[in-house]
């Protein structure tokens, strides 16, 4: 089993770029009080200003369950 700090280096590795904001909630297990995963939400900037939101499911076994990156919009250079 891995800790929430391990699957946060695991998240990190699927963004590229800078993080602007991330969030992480767990899911527990009801059999057990260590989380069955947790995910993660990262919005995070591109060099060419383009913002994203990356949604990473890590396993407690450190796998990746779930991936999903979308992209939210450009800031202006003004």
């Amino acid at each position: 089993m891995i800790s929430k700090q391990e699957a946060s280096i695991i998240a990190h590795e699927y963004i590229d770029g800078i993080i602007l904001q991330e969030s992480c909630t767990a899911y527990m297990s009801p059999t057990s009080a260590y989380p069955q995963s947790w995910e993660f939400k990262i919005y995070h900037r591109n060099s060419d200003k383009d913002t994203f939101l990356t949604t990473i499911e890590v396993t407690r076994a450190g796998i990746v369950a779930n991936w999903d990156k979308t992209h939210l919009g450009e800031e202006s250079e003004e």
